[in-house]
């Protein structure tokens, strides 16, 4: 439920099973899904499939459709849903302590590769500078936040 959650909150494009996507299973244990990886095109951060905050993503695909059959399923994305928009002002305050944190990183980055003000392929808008992309996935975050609100109160 929580990786479902995650990368369906973030929008993250590669979640679909088509790539970067791991699962693992402890000796006589349960297939799990996990670890989350691979952010690089989530948080409306591409330039195909939907990019906006609304529309769900995983929902329809293979894997979670059949999932969305199942009400126990349904009942404990709803739960954790809500616990995940409770911490929704604690999610971006953390976006901005990591931001902050990694100012000199970006900086480095930056100067070796250039991107601020360059497409680079497959992102979708170019800010010029890191606060500006930062602020960009906030407000999508929110926003996305918002739009999933109503519809998991729907199911």
């Amino acid at each position: 439920v929580d990786w479902y959650l995650i990368n369906e909150i973030t929008h993250n494009t590669d979640s679909r099973m088509n790539f970067s996507c791991f699962m693992n299973v402890e000796r006589n244990g349960k297939l799990k899904m996990g670890p989350l990886w691979d952010f690089d095109i989530a948080f409306g951060n591409t330039d195909y499939a939907n990019r906006g905050p609304e529309g769900f993503w995983l929902k329809s695909a293979k894997w979670f459709s059949r999932m969305f059959d199942d009400p126990v399923f349904v009942i404990k994305v709803k739960e954790r849903f809500n616990y995940f928009y409770n911490k929704k002002d604690d999610i971006l305050h953390e976006i901005n302590e990591n931001a902050q944190y990694l100012k000199y990183s970006v900086q480095e980055n930056e100067n070796k590769w250039h991107t601020f003000y360059n497409y680079t392929w497959p992102n979708y808008d170019i800010w010029g500078n890191y606060y500006n992309e930062v602020q960009c996935m906030k407000e999508w975050l929110v926003a996305r936040f918002e739009w999933l609100k109503t519809k998991v109160e729907e199911m």
